[in-house]
């Protein structure tokens, strides 16, 4: 999730706040990636402090959700079951099916732990190869899409020794084995031949393709006595309805699976190529973006009626195109009445766009489309190795530009980052972009150098170029590079801090733990190996010099780092329990003990006290349901909001006896509770005492009470209302409350 701001005036760092609390110190520019610790499904609040020697300047708050689908559902869950085993033309079969997976591509078939069939698109799979008879064989499916897999139930199926046993089914001709029609609602007629066929009990079918889906006729049933006659032993009839009313156009594969007494089982094959009639329709169309250029690629959006969905092809006819077709196969939605898909054209100008059932089929009206002027241009988003960055001899390095591409053209293999003037070391060849860069998007361009072995300045010029010529990087004509080569002089030890934590001049409270990190740069040239921090009683500058260490050791170890290579420093400290300033500093020391590089060092503030709790309350009540709603908000002098301890609340009546009582807890961001009355409240003028435990934090105030009153009538409910402050506080004075109800309280009447 990535935080940006403007730029604060006369700022010296930044601090990330994530939740209230801090998260990140030490920033000097003005955005802020944060990829860790989020989840999705959850909400986090932000703000920026910006910081100098005078204070602190805190930006606005802001709330940020993570949508809980951000990263994609796999697909959902299903069950996976088995007919019986039966004997297939002498071989034994096993039917599978399941339940249909939400959010599926395609299912696999695994036996026995190894994937046996891949890239199914229906429910159903009939294995007739590679099973023994009394064999088992365990089975389960494999639900995938583009974010990742869902395995099925496992099952166990156990082939009987003797399934083919007798008398075999036996399944030769199907006859017609290929129909084509355009008529919905046709019933083909299917001469089958084979052996066994009075021992027939059940015919299936199975179909996949334009169309999916299945049907089982059973000895018996109306189906079977309308649509099947058995001529002989050897000889059958079948009248399947094979294309019905709204099938789309395509071919569809059929599979006839016979059934006998004995289980035993026998598949032909035939197929169906349906077209329907009718006049593709355009009725109307949208483009993203709404204004397209040429050479950019956008994507239109095709409304009608009678589309083709295995056919149907986007025509444009204009400058150019005498049609240009964008073909079925490269559009992402295809229906009857919808065709969604990528179109990209080269030449600015009038277009006609029309939609064509197949190639010199029907074709539909057409409706102008306008392609405008494309245009070059490029902004430096970011570079890495800056202007005048400091380099050794015959030290190695890449150099990159990020650049976003500004205009309205494709950035494809005709842009490039070509060489203009200079040698800073750096290789001359031309980089061209791979692959497609699209309006808006960036594209990192790098080059690979080796500093020059005389120390001095040096500068590169690069200029990005396109199919009609040089493209100005922002206002500049180029972008550069310029490096200040220096001797190769590098220490074996030394160390340089890229950040730290809790920066010089922090206040805290008496004894508030915090951890101070320093990220420390290898900038030697020996692996920092069995190395470590000591304390050093050095603080300078009057202030107190003291090991500020939470465990009290003087000795801690640093990670390991090579020459170049990042560590953190992170050491859990308290600050000491009487105000005061306070120094703590440490060096760096080898394997042997001796100590190298600068100090590291944190310098603070202890305050005399944290001051008092505040507490601000917000009261309602529902005559009606008799329901109290009460919240607070509660902060320490330092503004930091109070969110662990125990704060209770009490509801006093005028002659002070408690009426009822609970405790507020803290979520969502304030403190709060919900409390229905036993019975409602009579005419009277009412209390609630909150009261403040916080134990959490030394050197604040361990707790703090707040009163609020207001004034009741029969029936009535009630909410703080500022106007009624003056009603509310004479009615307390005549009542003559005790005196704390009166301190720092706030009045509500109704």
């Amino acid at each position: 999730m990535q935080l940006n701001w403007t730029a604060s005036t006369g700022v010296a760092t930044y601090d990330v706040y994530r939740n209230g609390s801090l998260y990140f110190s030490g920033l000097t520019g003005t955005p802020f990636n944060n990829p860790a610790g989020l989840t999705a499904g959850q909400s986090d609040t932000y703000f920026i402090r910006a910081r100098n020697s005078t204070g602190n300047t805190d930006s606005n708050t802001i709330s940020v959700s993570i949508p809980s689908n951000i990263c994609g559902s796999l697909p959902g869950s299903f069950t996976l079951t088995n007919l019986a085993p039966v004997c297939n033309v002498g071989s034994p079969a096993v039917q599978l099916n399941w339940t249909a997976s939400t959010g599926v591509a395609t299912y696999d078939v695994y036996r026995n732990g190894s994937l046996y069939f891949s890239g199914l698109t229906g429910t159903s799979f009939n294995n007739t190869a590679g099973l023994t008879a009394g064999q088992s064989y365990t089975y389960f499916i494999r639900a995938r899409n583009s974010t990742g897999n869902t395995d099925s139930n496992t099952i166990s199926v156990s082939i009987p020794s003797n399934i083919c046993a007798g008398s075999v089914l036996t399944f030769t001709g199907l006859t017609p084995s290929a129909i084509p029609t355009s008529t919905a609602n046709y019933q083909a007629t299917f001469s089958a031949t084979g052996t066994n066929f009075n021992n027939v009990t059940q015919v299936r079918f199975n179909w996949s393709g334009a169309t999916n889906g299945s049907a089982t006729w059973a000895r018996g049933d109306s189906n079977w006595s309308s649509k099947v006659t058995v001529n002989s032993d050897t000889s059958m009839t079948l009248q399947p309805t094979v294309t019905a009313a709204g099938d789309p156009a395509g071919t569809t594969t059929w599979t006839v699976t016979l059934t006998d007494t004995a289980g035993t089982m026998a598949s032909r094959t035939f197929t169906v190529t349906h077209t329907p009639t009718g006049t593709p329709t355009i009725t109307a169309y949208s483009t993203s973006p709404s204004s397209p250029a040429a050479g950019q690629q956008f994507t239109i959006n095709i409304s009608g009626n009678n589309f083709n969905a295995s056919t149907a092809q986007i025509l444009f006819s204009g400058p150019g195109c005498s049609p240009c077709t964008v073909p079925n196969g490269a559009l992402n939605t295809k229906t009857a009445t919808l065709l969604i898909g990528p179109v990209t054209l080269n030449t600015a100008g009038s277009y006609t766009v029309s939609v064509q059932n197949g190639s010199g089929g029907a074709t539909s009206n057409g409706l102008p489309l306008t392609i405008g002027s494309s245009s070059d241009g490029a902004a430096l988003v970011s570079e890495t190795v800056p202007a005048n960055s400091q380099v050794t001899q015959g030290q190695s390095f890449t150099k990159s530009w990020i650049m976003r591409n500004s205009g309205t053209s494709i950035w494809n293999s005709g842009y490039s980052l070509q060489y203009v003037s200079g040698n800073a070391g750096c290789s001359h060849s031309v980089v061209a972009v791979i692959g497609t860069v699209t309006p808006n998007s960036t594209y990192t361009f790098s080059i690979s150098c080796t500093a020059p072995a005389t120390a001095g300045t040096y500068r590169e010029d690069w200029r990005l170029v396109g199919p009609a010529g040089a493209i100005p990087v922002g206002t500049s004509p180029t972008v550069n590079l310029i490096i200040n080569v220096k001797p190769s002089q590098t220490p074996a030890d030394a160390v340089t801090v890229v950040l730290q934590t809790v920066p010089d001049g922090s206040q805290l409270l008496p004894g508030e733990n915090f951890i101070k990190m320093w990220r420390l740069r290898n900038a030697g040239t020996t692996t920092w190996t069995n190395y470590r921090a000591v304390f050093v009683q050095s603080p300078g500058a009057g202030a107190i010099g003291v090991n500020l260490l939470d465990s009290g050791v003087s000795t801690v170890p640093i990670p390991t780092a090579a020459p170049g290579d990042l560590a953190d420093l992170s050491l859990p400290m308290r600050a000491p329990a009487e105000p005061g300033a306070y120094a703590s500093y440490w060096q760096l020391q080898n394997a042997s003990g001796t100590p190298f590089g600068t100090l590291l060092g944190v310098q603070l503030q202890v305050r005399s006290s944290g001051g008092t709790l505040q507490i601000a309350p917000r009261q309602t009540y529902d005559a009606a349901t008799r329901t109290l709603v009460l919240t607070a908000n509660a902060t320490d002098s330092l503004s930091r909001a109070v969110t662990t301890g125990k704060l209770n609340w009490s509801l006093r009546d005028n002659s002070g006896v408690q009426r009822t009582g609970g405790n507020l807890t803290y979520q969502n961001g304030e403190w709060g509770t919900r409390h229905t009355l036993p019975t409602p409240l009579s005419a009277g003028l009412y209390s609630v005492q909150y009261t403040l435990t916080d134990g959490g934090r030394s050197g604040r105030q361990s707790a703090a009470s707040r009163w609020a009153t207001w004034l009741t009538s029969p029936g009535r409910s009630w909410m703080e209302r500022p106007e009624h402050y003056s009603l509310a506080w004479r009615c307390a004075l005549a009542a003559r409350l005790p005196r704390p109800t009166l301190q720092g309280s706030m009045f509500w009447a109704a």
